[in-house]
Formats: C-alpha cells, sequence, structure tokens
C-alpha cells in the first residue's frame, strides 16, 4: 500500500521562487540501505621492542614485535642521519615497506653507531607513530662475546632472514607528520 504524496506549493515574493516540497512520498517496497565503507584514519600503534638481534661480518639484524592490528599492511625502517645539506635527519631505508619484522641493514666500519626508528603503516596508507629510538654500535666482534656465531657474509641469505638487505645510498623521506 502506497502512501499518497502531498504537494505543497508556495511562492516567495518578490524574487517569484517556487518550491515544491513531496511530502509523505514512500512505498511498501523496502529501499536498499546505502552502503559505505568507512574512511579508515586510524594508524596502526608503534612497533615496540627494537632490537638488533643478530650481528655478522658485516651486517646486521634490525628485529622489532610484531603488531597486531588486523589490515597491517607493512613497516617503514628510518635510520637517523643528520646531515646540514638536507632538511630531515632521519632516511627512509625501505621505500617499498616491510611485510615482516625484520630488517638486514649493511654495517660501515666497526664502531659506527646506528640510530633507528621504525612505524607501522596499515592497508591505508596510514602511517603509525615512531617507535621508541633504538640505538646501535656495530662492532662484529660483539656476536662472537654474545654467544652468537658470527657468519662470514656468504653465509647469510640473500634476503636477510625474510627481511631486506639495504645498503647505502638510503632513500630520503620524511614520514607523514613528523
Amino acid at each position: 500500500m502506497s502512501i499518497p504524496c502531498k504537494l505543497r506549493y508556495s511562492i516567495a515574493l518578490p524574487f517569484a521562487i517556487a518550491v515544491l516540497v513531496f511530502a509523505g512520498c514512500s512505498s511498501d517496497e523496502a529501499s536498499a540501505p546505502l552502503s559505505m565503507n568507512p574512511l579508515d584514519e586510524v594508524p596502526p600503534l608503534a612497533p615496540a621492542d627494537v632490537e638488533v638481534t643478530k650481528t655478522y661480518a658485516t651486517k646486521f639484524l634490525l628485529d622489532w614485535e610484531s603488531n597486531t592490528e588486523p589490515d597491517l599492511a607493512g613497516y617503514r625502517v628510518y635510520l637517523y642521519s643528520p646531515d646540514p645539506d638536507r632538511a630531515q635527519s632521519y632516511l627512509l631505508l625501505n621505500n617499498q615497506g616491510l611485510l615482516n619484522r625484520s630488517q638486514m641493514i649493511m654495517a660501515g666500519e666497526s664502531g659506527a653507531t646506528y640510530i633507528f626508528r621504525v612505524t607501522a603503516v596499515d592497508g591505508s596508507g596510514n602511517e603509525g607513530a615512531w617507535s621508541p629510538m633504538y640505538e646501535f654500535q656495530f662492532s662484529p666482534s660483539d656476536a662472537q662475546e654474545e654467544g652468537e656465531t658470527r657468519l662470514p657474509d656468504e653465509d647469510i641469505p640473500p634476503d636477510g632472514e625474510g627481511g631486506e638487505v639495504h645498503e647505502p645510498p638510503y632513500d630520503e623521506m620524511t614520514p607523514p607528520g613528523r
């Protein structure tokens, strides 16, 4: 059963604008609800427990705890590298983003200090906050002192145990909102 439409008509003078209002027009058929996907604006949490877990002759493995967000797309690793000729202090090491929770880093000379921060990115492109800053001083001999096996470079898997191996020059980029 249909409810009849009532037509209301008015004229606004002196502009002579006619306004038509249809009130109560409907049908017995249920209209389909509007389907809208809400815009995801919530970034993932910052990765926790960033640390170097393995040291090799010329490389080391940076590792962190996995995020648990269901829409997690990956991670970005940043290296602190101040340069007076550059406006930003952090360099993005992995421009494509990492799907796993580790990154193999090519080391410089023994004694070099590295400062890292990691962010998580979700499927909508939202980048989370920085992880706490992690500072590491590279020393190939540390692996033997800490009870880990120091491996020659040829024994390291090409993908860095699931991570990517990144060598200088790194990609210069500043994360959004930083």
